[in-house]
């Protein structure tokens, strides 16, 4: 049964004028479910052993929100958190220890989720979406020889096993290079995108999962190597 929804001055008014006396289970042994209506946007989260957890704040949009829905919700979440955690040190030592402590940590330590693609022109866009899809290729194909080496001797089994399994690391490493870096060259994307670069795409993904990552990786595409190392 989903809690009752708060608005966020009845939510602040009982999270700031809580007292010991008040709170029955003293070590927030059980999980305790939280939903706030915040700047029109629902919040929820819960909280056990006054920690809250992050990967349930707004799990209600997990699987029926978009992807859009679910980082507005992260990033209310993220504001809320910090205005109850601002709340709770204006009332000092009358606030509840553990629960500011609960709150302020929530409001130092959470990260809203961020959109992968913000800033990216749809060009580029194309171009990292075709570099994690091919990825995915790669590790669902080295996953496959993994399983099939268990129980296999065969030479060929073990070879496709390391081609692929590596495949996926390369793959893995370039697009972790790409987020730490920030992302390919424009020259790069617009190669990817162009009519050619999709017709090699296309032929590349029909020849299997490391097909992409190999001609990113020699420049086979026609287009500058400006691959993340």
């Amino acid at each position: 049964m989903d809690p009752a929804t708060l608005t966020l001055a009845s939510f602040l008014k009982i999270v700031t004028h809580l007292e010991s006396r008040d709170i029955s289970d003293v070590y927030d042994s059980r999980v305790q479910q939280v939903q706030v209506l915040y700047h029109g946007y629902t919040v929820d989260f819960r909280h056990q052993l006054w920690r809250i957890q992050e990967e349930s704040v707004c799990a209600r949009l997990s699987k029926t929100g978009s992807a859009a829905e679910q980082r507005d919700c992260s990033r209310m979440a993220s504001r809320l958190f910090v205005e109850t955690c601002h709340a709770l040190q204006q009332r000092g030592r009358a606030a509840h220890l553990d629960t500011r402590t609960m709150y302020c940590k929530a409001a130092a330590t959470y990260k809203p989720l961020r959109d992968p693609y913000a800033g990216m022109t749809p060009a580029q866009r194309e171009a990292r979406k075709a570099l994690e899809a091919a990825q995915k290729r790669a590790e669902r194909a080295c996953n496959r020889y993994v399983l099939d080496a268990l129980s296999s001797n065969s030479l060929e089994v073990l070879r496709l096993r390391q081609r692929y399994c590596r495949e996926s690391e390369r793959l893995s490493s370039r697009l972790k290079g790409w987020q730490k870096q920030g992302m390919l060259t424009n020259e790069s994307f617009l190669h990817l995108a162009s009519p050619a670069g999709r017709g090699g795409y296309r032929r590349l993904a029909a020849r299997g999962a490391g097909g992409l990552a190999v001609c990113l990786r020699r420049g086979t595409l026609g287009g500058p190597r400006h691959v993340p190392a």
